[in-house]
């Protein structure tokens, strides 16, 4: 199966200047949503939601009970992605751009 999913993250300002374009793996929430990622961006998610836990932010459960680096070629979780509604990523990703830009 080749490799032909884009990272969430692509073209957005919150990740922009390290984004690679190309998915490297699936990671999905604890919530369920599932979002394909570059080697960069899943890096990246981690700091962050580690920082998030330990600013109170995001509950220790919701990072614990996440699953990263799923690989694109899981079919269960490509088909868990391909059956969801696309609106969920972008929805969350446009309130992160917000708020990365107002600082």
């Amino acid at each position: 199966m080749t490799n032909d999913i884009r990272c969430s993250f692509e073209g957005h300002a919150c990740r922009k200047a390290i984004c690679q374009g190309e998915a490297a793996s699936f990671f999905r929430t604890a919530k369920g949503t599932v979002w394909p990622l570059c080697e960069a961006c899943g890096q990246r998610h981690k700091t962050v939601g580690m920082a998030m836990v330990q600013t109170g932010r995001v509950e220790a459960s919701m990072v614990v009970e996440a699953k990263f680096d799923i690989p694109l070629e899981d079919e269960g979780t490509r088909k868990a992605f391909e059956d969801q509604d696309p609106g969920r990523i972008s929805h969350v990703i446009g309130i992160v751009d917000m708020v990365y830009q107002a600082e």
